[in-house]
């Protein structure tokens, strides 16, 4: 997960991504991203309560 959030920080699309690591899948890939995505929500959701 580190791995994928770093290159998402440093500019690169999942594409570029994907071609780097072919052992993980797009649909892993987008799990991952989905999952922080949840967890971003619900931690401000609980910040803003």
């Amino acid at each position: 997960m580190q791995i994928l959030m770093d290159h998402m920080q440093a500019g690169d699309c999942l594409a570029d991504f994907l071609v780097d690591y072919p052992t993980v899948s797009h649909d892993q890939a987008v799990a991952v991203l989905m999952e922080a995505a949840e967890l971003l929500l619900s931690h401000s959701h609980e910040a803003a309560a």
